[in-house]
């Protein structure tokens, strides 16, 4: 495994984890009207 393809394996982890807490975040305050 290079380290090129490790960056973006880690990079794609890194988004994913983002974009998943963004999403609890935004229905978390949607339920909480």
């Amino acid at each position: 495994m290079s380290a090129m393809s490790l960056f973006f394996l880690l990079l794609v982890v890194l988004v994913g984890v983002g974009t998943l807490a963004f999403a609890v975040l935004v229905i978390s305050r949607l339920f909480d009207r």
